[in-house]
Parts: C-alpha cells; structure tokens; sequence
C-alpha cells in the first residue's frame, strides 16, 4: 500500500528530474517498462528509453520553469493523484494532474499527465 511519503519523495525526484534533464535522474523514476502518456500532447512513451528521450526532447519547455507547488490529491492502493502548478516566466502557467502508479521500489509503472496552459 503506497502512503504520502512514498509519493512525496517520488515527486520531489520528479521535479528534480525535470529540472536536469540528465538520464539517470529520468530512468530512476521510472520502471524498466514504466509508461509516461501526456494530455493534450499526444506523447505517449513506453520503456525507460523512450522516457528518457521524450522528455530531453521537451528540453525548451524547461527554459524559464519557476516555481512548482503540488499537492497529492488521492492515494488508493499503489496510485496516487497529484494536483501540480508549474510557472514559466514570461510564457505560462500550468496547471496538471497527475495520475502515477508506483511499484514496490517507488518507481512509476504509469504515469499520465492531464496538462492545462492558462
């Protein structure tokens, strides 16, 4: 049964990874097989490698990334929700959900992403 500080540290790496953009902080988020789809962006990725390259490809989306706050919404079983608003300075605001099931190790086997720009 998952609990607040497992998806706590899941998302503190999560945040970290997005701000590096470095592999090795990607793949430790994610299983071997994990899947990463994201809405309204058709990107659905599936296995660590195509992660890891999906979101290197989104490297200009990380120029001007500000601040993020979150908040877990829901934790059932091995999923949580997570309520996350990200601001990039001069361009937009984010405001998403995220929907992660995590393994035994803390590692996302899904995650799906629910991303509005206003």
């Amino acid at each position: 049964m998952l609990t607040q500080i497992q998806v706590t540290r899941w998302v503190g790496a999560y945040i970290y990874a997005w701000r590096t953009g470095q592999a090795a902080d990607i793949e430790a988020l994610f299983t071997r097989d994990g899947e990463y789809h994201q809405r309204p962006h058709a990107a659905d990725w599936i296995g660590r490698r195509a992660i890891v390259e999906g979101w290197q490809a989104q490297a200009a989306a990380r120029h001007g990334a500000g601040p993020f706050t979150w908040q877990v919404l829901l934790v059932n079983g091995d999923t949580a929700a997570i309520r996350e608003v990200r601001v990039h300075t001069g361009v937009a605001t984010f405001l998403s959900l995220l929907v992660v099931t995590l393994d035994d190790q803390g590692q996302a086997k899904v995650l799906r992403v629910w991303q509005n720009q206003f």
